[in-house]
């Protein structure tokens, strides 16, 4: 990733190894859930810029 704000790569560096489920929902929201109940990450797809 090549991101300036650090703070989203860090935490997915974090959580991904422990992802224990993948929630997927209308192909544009995607919830990573950990061990841990209370440590998920969710992904938003990116609304194209025209």
């Amino acid at each position: 990733m090549a991101c300036e704000n650090m703070t989203t790569e860090d935490a997915l560096r974090r959580i991904l190894p422990d992802i224990v489920a993948v929630d997927v929902q209308n192909d544009s929201v995607t919830r990573l859930c950990s061990r841990t109940p209370a440590e998920c990450i969710m992904l938003v797809k990116a609304k194209e810029k025209k």
